[in-house]
Formats: C-alpha cells, sequence, structure tokens
C-alpha cells in the first residue's frame, strides 16, 4: 500500500496521480493533456465504449463550484463526447451538484472522499496530511466483541423471551461471532413540494428525512433500518486500519447512478394520492408526485455497518443469529429463526425459555406454550411441564420438580 500526502502535491503532480490510479481502476489507456491549451480537460480516459474526459481540481479545502462543471460540459459537447469526471481534493458546492442532478448531465463528480476509496481498491492510501484528516464522509460502526457485545444481546432476547430464575445473561454464552463491514450510502435529503388545482392547494409535502441504500446493488434499506443507525452511531472512517473485514461484493456506482436512484426512492416514497372537492362538487383523486426541483439532497455518506452472525449457547442449546449492530440492545435483525415457537414454529413476539429443557416457546392470550409454574414461577415449556386440578375444571400448571416436592396427583398437557 503507497501512502500519499495531498497536501504536498501540486497542481500537476496531482493529475499525474490521478492518471494511474484511473489507469488501474479502468484498466484502459489514460492520456494526460498538456499543462497549456488543454481544451478543458487534463485527462481523457481511452474507453472501449467512448473517451471520458476528466478534470482535476486540487483544491483541498475549497468548493468546486458550477463553472468548472458548465465548462467540462462545454468541452464534452464541443468534442462529441458523452461522459465526464471531475475528481477533487477537496468537496463539491451544493449548486454544482444539483446542477448536475437536475439536467442528468453525464458527468460524474468525485470528491476527496470517494477518490480515497477507488485509490485504496488499486494500492494507494490517500491521506490529506501526516495527520491525516478525520473529517471526510465516510464512516463506519466498528464490530463490538467480548462482554459488552454479550450484554447487548442478553437485552435485546430478554426483551422478547421471559426466564425465571435463571436470567437470559447467566443462560447465555456465545460460541462464535463473525462480523463483515457492509458498505452503504445514507442520503439527507429535504422535499418540500406543493400541489395546486384550479380550486387552490390541495396538498403539501414538506419534510427532512435520511434513507439508506446497499452499495452492492443500490436496494433500499425499510425505515425500520433508518432509524437503527443514528448519526451519532458512525465513527471516523480510517481507510487503512479499517478495510480488513470488509464486503467487496462489488464496485462503487458513479455519483450519477447513485442520485438518480435516490431520486427515485424519493419520489416514490412520498408520492401521495390526494382527493378533493371541484368546484362543481364533484370528487377528484390526483397523484402528488414531487418532483427532482423540489427536493434538495443534503448530503451522501459513505457508511459501513457492521453484519454479524452469530453462534451461541442459551440454556446449553446452541443457536445461530444474523444482525446488523449499532452498539445497543436495538439490532436490526436479519435472521430470528431462533425466535420460532420450537413446538408450534409460529413466530414469537412475546414468548419464554424454558428452564428445564432450554426450549425456546411463545406465550399469547388464546394459547401458549410457554407456563410458569403455579409454586415456584419457574418458567417452562408445555411439553416439561405437568397440571393438577384445584377445582374441577381449573387447570393449575407445575414443574417437575415441585409435582414431586408436593407430592401431587398430575397429568400431562395435550400438545396441539
Amino acid at each position: 500500500m503507497k501512502t500519499v500526502y495531498l497536501n504536498t502535491l501540486s497542481g500537476g503532480n496531482f493529475e499525474v496521480l490521478c492518471q494511474d490510479i484511473f489507469l488501474q481502476y479502468y484498466k484502459v489507456p489514460v492520456e494526460n493533456m498538456p499543462l497549456v491549451n488543454d481544451k478543458g480537460r487534463d485527462l481523457i480516459i481511452h474507453s472501449p465504449d467512448g473517451d471520458i474526459f476528466v478534470e482535476c481540481k486540487h483544491h483541498p479545502h475549497n468548493p468546486i463550484g458550477r463553472p468548472v462543471v458548465q465548462k467540462l460540459h462545454s468541452a464534452m459537447i464541443t468534442e462529441n463526447v458523452s461522459k465526464g469526471i471531475i475528481v477533487t481534493t477537496g468537496y463539491f458546492s451544493k449548486d454544482a451538484v444539483n446542477h448536475v442532478n437536475i439536467n442528468n448531465l453525464p458527468i460524474d463528480l468525485i470528491d476527496r472522499d470517494r477518490l480515497k476509496e477507488i485509490a485504496y481498491g488499486v494500492g494507494y492510501s490517500l491521506l490529506l496530511s501526516e495527520s491525516d484528516d478525520k473529517s471526510g464522509s465516510m464512516q463506519y460502526i466498528p464490530p463490538e466483541s467480548g462482554e459488552i457485545f454479550k450484554d447487548h444481546l442478553s437485552s435485546f432476547i430478554s426483551r422478547t423471551l421471559l426466564s425465571y430464575p435463571n436470567s437470559i445473561s447467566s443462560e447465555l454464552a456465545i460460541e462464535e461471532k463473525k462480523s463483515v463491514l457492509v458498505p452503504f450510502y445514507k442520503v439527507e435529503y429535504d422535499v418540500n413540494a406543493t400541489f395546486s388545482t384550479s380550486v387552490g392547494l390541495i396538498h403539501t409535502e414538506k419534510c427532512s428525512d435520511t434513507l439508506y441504500l446497499r452499495q452492492q446493488d443500490l436496494s433500499l434499506c425499510d425505515s425500520s433500518f433508518s432509524q437503527c443507525f443514528p448519526a451519532s452511531s458512525f465513527k471516523s472512517y480510517d481507510p487503512v486500519a479499517d478495510m480488513t473485514c470488509v464486503d467487496q461484493s462489488g464496485p462503487a456506482p458513479t455519483m450519477n447512478e447513485l442520485t438518480k436512484t435516490a431520486y427515485e426512492y424519493i419520489i416514490n416514497k412520498h408520492t401521495r394520492s390526494v382527493s378533493y372537492d371541484g368546484r362543481n362538487n364533484q370528487s377528484y383523486t390526483k397523484t402528488c408526485a414531487p418532483s427532482k426541483k423540489d427536493i434538495l439532497i443534503k448530503d451522501v455518506t459513505h457508511v459501513y455497518i457492521p453484519y454479524s452472525d452469530i453462534e451461541f449457547l442459551l440454556h446449553d442449546r446452541k443457536r445461530k443469529m444474523s444482525l446488523a449492530e449499532n452498539h445497543t440492545s436495538s439490532f436490526f435483525v436479519l435472521n430470528e429463526n431462533f425466535l420460532n415457537c420450537e413446538i408450534c414454529n409460529s413466530k414469537i413476539s412475546s414468548g419464554m425459555l424454558c428452564n428445564d429443557c432450554g426450549a425456546v416457546v411463545h406465550v399469547s392470550k388464546k394459547k401458549s406454550h410457554g407456563l410458569k409454574c403455579s409454586f415456584c414461577d419457574k418458567t417452562v415449556c408445555i411439553s416439561c411441564s405437568q397440571y393438577f386440578k384445584k377445582y374441577l375444571f381449573f387447570k393449575k400448571p407445575v414443574c417437575s420438580a415441585c409435582a414431586i416436592e408436593n407430592k401431587l396427583k398430575t397429568k400431562r398437557y395435550k400438545i396441539s
């Protein structure tokens, strides 16, 4: 891994660095244009699908504005080139980003954080200075381990399963935990749209929200996933130290692909069917869908979230679970088959851990496969419990130990 400190580079050095990065990334010839009279582009990537014009801007502390985008676009039109890239050691102004998105320009905007990621994939570690730049927008959640993770997992299970006299934490033993950092894009946006007809204003859509897109296929994560990962969960991203367990299942999308997909999801999420009465007293229905001009994408952050596969013992019975970690006990569960009732296989929203055999069973008002002993309150499954009749039709559950101790005449439950 070759480390490059961006603050030590001149503009020409930065162009040479970008030439080598794109040469290895695209695996096609990359031409470096003369410093004088470069006709609005610094590099030309000779792709089989057509040339790509690249403009390199070495401005670590200043935004790249709309005029740079317009200049490159003009050069592309003049030379009949269908794709362009602007790469910077700094960042892009909102005006520049919105100009590309709203006009659907075929120009990919690569800021310092995205350049770091591309460069890392071809053997470069790009740092702003020797002290490194920790203000970038690539962030991650480090996987937990040890007693902290065990406490969070036991708290999570305890919210669903009742266990007595042994607590969940005393019955839990983690045997193996494998974690991988999965890349996502966190998109923060505002919507401000109004919809009118001949009768006047019929609907206003105004909100600020966040959505998560998985890098692999830009699929949208549901709202419950977003709620599990507030901004405070993430730490600064260090590509040298923290990329050891990253899911490398696919290349990063271009910024154009990312924002186009984000706009589609945002428009779909905030489209409403609105009913209103016309002036002729007839009822009408109008589909109110915000346009791109009604949407402001405030920030796109590259984040890494730990997906963990856990094997653990619960009352000496081996179980498995897959989840996304967030350093709390409110995990986003990817696979929770162990929370299916082991007698009827129904999904458990409220259940018990049998303190005799270790089975996980459901509890409900209509029919329960988990019971409490009438004498000692031990939680047991219906297979391990018995009952005696205190009155003619009134059954009282009892565990096997209390049945023997109290010399009760008991019967087994019929399991259905």
